[in-house]
């Protein structure tokens, strides 16, 4: 087995060696950084396992797009199996490409296309889910024949997963093409060879103000194709505890549960032991669909469910996500083989040479919707939240991570200078 992993840079990943070995308490809820912070976590379990790894350079091209490994590449046996922690349709150096891949295209395809594939469903959604193709979508579209609310998401992974409540909302966002070619000329070119009655999805992010030009900016409008449909359900009614926001991620081998976690990244959160058992006969029921899966499960007032599925290249993970039993379970999934290693190219640099990470500024709700409003002095105002205390005290201990934070960073500073 060898587990491939991406990253845009050598001195990115080092960062990330760095902040995992000597800030990995820090609290920043930036998804780029906990992407960062994850994927460094797993490389260094896969130094600590003795398990060959490559990290691959997602922006170059060639042979020289390996950024780390700890095995010699040319060496590998012909058979060697790529596990892929990254995108699947990653572009793999030479030395790797003709590598079987551990789970198959039909694998990731039943995983994404899960409403239709799951076995005893419905036990497991408690509610209804469908996937539908952009065809049907079209006419029901026109036919305004979609019963709302409704929750959507696309297939594929993409900003658009949300509860739509009316049909001028969600004409917003679902038309036909040539609807779309009116609403955004400028993506023309990505609408080319599609029918002008086909169902498009079209996202806009929220306008923005721009403190430097001095004025707002539109958001950047981006445009899909749904070629692979679109999933939609009944909304989820899921009970959100005090701590989290009440959903908990699972990772399986073979149909095993190798960990769940709450969806927190920094404090541990004990998993209720119904949710527990059912995750783990969700596992079994649908070890058939592929050897590996991520699946998200919460309570309902009709019991626990399965929210989704994901796949597991790239599914992230939570704290009790633990990478360390994640790879022992894939090890012994390949008969507990040894290797021979190397080195890794990629040093953990000193505490002095990781840069300090920023804090940030996010305070997060897990009761009922609250506004968040921040003034220009940092000061949180709150409406309308029946667990305006707990907001208040994560919001000030954010605060009191950032204030010593910021001491922490201006007495590094002043001692580099000395």
């Amino acid at each position: 087995m060898l587990v491939v992993f991406q990253e845009s840079s050598k001195d990115s990943l080092a960062q990330g060696l760095g902040i995992v070995t000597w800030y990995n308490e820090f609290r920043n809820e930036d998804y780029g950084y906990c992407v960062a912070r994850e994927k460094a976590q797993e490389v260094l379990k896969c130094r600590e396992h003795g398990i060959p790894y490559v990290v691959i350079n997602k922006d170059v091209l060639g042979d020289n797009r390996v950024i780390d490994t700890n095995c010699d590449l040319k060496r590998l046996p012909a058979d060697t199996t790529l596990v892929l922690r990254c995108q699947p349709d990653a572009r793999l150096p030479s030395s790797i490409a003709s590598f079987p891949k551990w789970l198959t295209p039909d694998e990731m395809k039943a995983v994404n296309h899960w409403p239709s594939n799951v076995a005893q469903a419905d036990h497991f959604f408690k509610r209804h889910v469908m996937t539908i193709d952009r065809d049907l979508l079209a006419q029901l579209l026109q036919a305004q024949a979609l019963s709302l609310p409704l929750f959507f998401k696309t297939v594929e992974k993409t900003d658009f997963h949300q509860v739509i409540y009316s049909h001028d909302e969600l004409n917003k966002s679902l038309m036909t093409v040539s609807q779309a070619r009116q609403l955004v000329p400028h993506k023309g070119a990505e609408l080319e060879g599609l029918f002008a009655d086909t169902a498009v999805l079209v996202l806009k992010k929220p306008d923005w103000f721009c403190e430097y030009r001095d004025q707002m900016i539109a958001g950047r409008v981006s445009l899909d194709t749904l070629e692979e449909g679109l999933i939609i359900s009944d909304p989820m009614e899921i009970l959100r505890e005090e701590s989290h926001k009440g959903e908990y991620r699972a990772y399986f081998i073979n149909g095993q549960m190798s960990s769940i976690s709450a969806y927190l990244d920094y404090d541990h959160c004990e998993v209720p032991g119904s949710i527990r058992d059912f995750a783990e006969a969700f596992g079994v029921a649908n070890a058939q669909m592929a050897k590996g899966f991520v699946a998200d499960f919460c309570m309902t007032p009709k019991g626990p469910a399965l929210v989704e599925m994901n796949d597991f290249c790239y599914s992230g993970r939570y704290i009790d996500n633990d990478p360390g039993l994640l790879f022992t379970d894939l090890k012994r999934h390949f008969g507990d083989p040894s290797f021979d290693l190397i080195e890794p190219y990629v040093k953990v640099p000193s505490r002095q040479e990781t840069e300090h990470p920023d804090p940030d500024r996010i305070a997060v709700d897990f009761g009922k919707p609250t506004e968040l409003v921040f003034g220009s002095d940092d000061t949180l105002t709150l409406k309308a939240s029946d667990k305006s205390s707990l907001v208040l005290e994560r919001f000030m201990r954010a605060q009191a991570n950032k204030h010593d934070a910021t001491v922490d960073l201006d007495l590094q500073t002043a001692n580099g200078l000395d």
